[in-house]
């Protein structure tokens, strides 16, 4: 079976070589993560090999995100071709296939089986301005302060992290889905405010290497802005913004 590197959107083409009869094709979503793997159909094509050779043809999702890989999660997708034998006795077939250019708006998102900070904090607020969320991107933005604080100074913090269901295989209906997360990278600068300027900008460049914001169904990558008063103190409360740009279907 071939394989290709394809634009999301766009109509996968291959061949399925070596077999006779009925074949199921499938595109599929891969996710791993220390967890375990988990795998999503993205489309099916039913085809009858006669020859030696027949073509398939698969449309690809407009919002799939790219392959990806961080430090211990992975996104990709695959081809996988399977005859119409019996379950003991059927064949199965993959190749890895590279799907590029998807895109998604991003937003804000509200998930219940999992924790996606978003907030203003007492008296202030970030509001995001220009962002690119991915690896070599950046999140610009600005802090702003009500009248009632004064002047002083804010630290501003940039993080990714990179999160994992930890029960994927043995949860149960009545089991909520588990997570855990690591940062994967961090950044930190001070913004200052006066009587007369009640706003502050700032922006925060992503490191080439690490992956595009995902929201998966057992991985996702983040990244999050949060700005809090200074001096930090036992009370200071905080604003966070955490923006999504790929939020795939379950």
């Amino acid at each position: 079976m071939a394989s290709h590197t394809v634009p999301a959107g766009s109509i996968l083409e291959g061949e399925v070589l070596g077999a006779r009869g009925a074949v199921t094709v499938m595109l599929r979503r891969v996710e791993v993560s220390p967890a375990g793997s988990f795998g999503r159909s993205l489309g099916v094509a039913r085809i009858r090999v006669d020859g030696d050779a027949s073509v398939f043809e698969l449309t690809t999702p407009r919002d799939a995100p790219p392959a990806s890989v961080g430090p211990q999660c992975r996104l990709g997708y695959l081809v996988a071709a399977s005859d119409g034998g019996s379950k003991r006795r059927a064949r199965e077939v993959a190749a890895p296939v590279e799907i590029t250019g998807g895109e998604h708006a991003i937003h804000d998102s509200v998930h219940f089986d999992r924790i996606v900070p978003s907030q203003p904090g007492r008296h202030f607020h970030l509001e995001l301005a220009d962002l690119s969320l991915q690896g070599g991107g950046h999140l610009a933005g600005r802090v702003h302060v009500d009248p009632e604080l004064g002047q002083g100074s804010f630290s501003v913090v940039a993080r990714g992290e990179e999160a994992w269901r930890t029960n994927i295989r043995f949860r149960t209906r009545r089991q909520p889905p588990l997570w855990d997360s690591k940062c994967i990278w961090e950044q930190e600068l001070t913004v200052e405010f006066t009587p007369d300027r009640r706003w502050s900008p700032f922006r925060f460049d992503i490191p080439g290497h690490l992956p595009p914001a995902v929201e998966g169904h057992a991985i996702a990558w983040r990244y999050e802005i949060s700005a809090q008063r200074l001096p930090r103190g036992l009370l200071s409360n905080r604003a966070v913004v955490t923006p999504l740009r790929f939020d795939v279907e379950f």
